[in-house]
């Protein structure tokens, strides 16, 4: 007995079963094991040419041997619908495509289960080798990480409708591709790779070794709202790229943040109504008084690929965002440029907890990516300037939840490769205010604190923005 375990790194697994059109929304579920077995051939032929042609035989008539049971994690399908130009001249003249798929849990595994098949140590190495590289079954879009799991008794839920008995309500049909056992020729491995160019010339209705199964499968989650409000209860944080031929330089983020959080205010209010507006997005609760808490968005400027051009946008929030809320950052798409520098394209990239996004990183040192404005205004009387700055940086950190930094060191500039930008370059007040004086700092903590972060004034603008070292 043995199983293999494959996770959908995305949480989608888009697949068409044999003999359907992709624009009919059919999806194959759960994973057919001849798209497994012919997916780990393509593995070996392409990535693994070293392994022995006998022993992959043998590893692929094993998996053919018999119909393997399954243990399916929560699904539910969806489908994404696009309307794409069919290049004439009539612009509302559009196709209709479908593009299906199931939705699990990235974390939860689909499970094969092999109960009578047996491998050797040869065959269980052979095998792990194939499943560590493959990368994506079905369309390429769904990847995988799959992995060999032995010894362990397993519980499965799905199997052919003779090993399942009474037919439970809860249950329902699916039609299997599966593969027809080794036969002990050298012909059974040409014909597992046998193609539609063939089938066409030949006049064939389906490849010599497909057979079908009737499988029982549970039925999908209760539709995909619900299934959608589980995934976006989690979700504090949404990373969006910026396309544009003109992208903004660092030195304008404050010009951008403001202008996104006009944007989201905006579709909020066209969405629920002026009366309706988040918190999250406002800064203010129903009666018009500030919260308290930091517990509106932060809306972080990035420069990835540190050419001082801003390249990503990251809105979080101390607490997650709701269903609603996620609509309306799903609808904030671009942002204008004056000048004709043409429109910048928001496409949302990541979404999730704060800290499980790419750019999120634990560390104890810190730079600075604007300027740190503090809140309060320098006066004689409040002692040595470097001391009174240093204590308001160490204040905000405080009051945004942040231990104080041990080590504080003044950078008189942002620099990034052989570039260079003063901080008194960035705009550092928000429209109808007095300029501000701003600098940049490198902070060391003692213990390792998430990033990045923004402290100071405007911080939920992105000035005061710390980046890890």
């Amino acid at each position: 007995m043995f199983a293999i375990e494959i996770k959908f790194r995305t949480g989608m697994y888009h697949a068409t079963p044999w003999g359907r059109n992709v624009n009919e929304g059919a999806i194959e579920w759960p994973p057919s094991p001849y798209r497994l077995i012919r997916g780990l051939f393509d593995v070996w032929k392409r990535k693994c040419p070293q392994l022995n042609e006998g022993e992959v035989t043998k590893v692929l008539s094993s998996l053919a041997s018999e119909a393997p049971k399954y243990r399916l994690p929560q699904y539910c399908s969806a489908h994404i619908r696009s309307y794409l130009s069919e290049n004439d001249f009539n612009p509302l003249k559009k196709q209709l495509i479908f593009d299906s798929f199931v939705v699990v849990e990235p974390s939860e595994a689909c499970v094969m289960i092999w109960e009578r098949a047996e491998l050797d140590s040869t065959q269980r190495e052979v095998l792990s080798e194939l499943l560590e590289n493959l990368n994506y079954l079905g369309r390429s879009e769904s990847w995988v990480e799959a992995s060999l799991v032995e010894n362990k008794v397993m519980t499965w839920n799905s199997a052919p409708v003779d090993c399942m008995g009474t037919l439970d309500p809860n249950f329902r049909y699916s039609r299997v591709a599966c593969v027809k056992p080794y036969d002990g020729t050298s012909g059974w491995l040409t014909n597992l790779t046998y193609g539609t160019d063939l089938m066409i010339k030949r006049g064939d209705a389906r490849p010599p070794l497909l057979t079908f199964i009737n499988y029982l499968v549970p039925d999908p989650e209760d539709g995909l709202a619900n299934h959608g409000i589980k995934r976006y209860e989690r979700a504090n944080a949404v990373l969006y790229k910026l396309q544009s031929d003109l992208r903004p330089n660092m030195t304008k983020s404050l010009e951008i943040t403001n202008q996104v959080h006009v944007r989201l205010m905006g579709i909020n209010k066209a969405m629920f109504g002026e009366d309706s507006i988040s918190y999250k997005f406002s800064g203010k609760k129903s009666d018009g008084s500030p919260i308290t808490g930091h517990r509106h968005v932060y809306i972080l400027p990035l420069d990835m690929d540190d050419d001082l051009l801003l390249d990503h946008l990251l809105i979080m929030s101390r607490e997650p965002f709701t269903e609603d809320e996620m609509n309306i950052l799903d609808r904030l798409t671009a942002l204008y440029q004056p000048g004709g520098r043409g429109d910048i394209s928001l496409v949302p990239i990541e979404w999730g907890a704060h800290n499980r996004t790419s750019v999120s990183k634990s560390c104890k040192t810190f730079q600075s990516a604007t300027p740190f404005v503090p809140s309060h205004y320098y006066r004689k009387g409040r002692g040595p300037f470097d001391e009174w700055i240093a204590e308001q940086l160490k204040r905000e950190c405080e009051n945004a939840g942040l231990p104080a930094p041990v080590r504080i060191q003044p950078i008189p500039f942002l620099r990034k490769g052989s570039r260079q930008v003063k901080w008194y370059e960035f705009k550092r007040s928000r429209r109808g205010e007095q300029e501000r004086y701003g600098m940049g700092f490198r902070i060391e903590f003692e213990k390792e604190v998430q990033g990045p972060f923004a402290i100071g004034y405007a911080s939920h603008f992105g000035l005061g923005m710390f980046v890890p070292e």
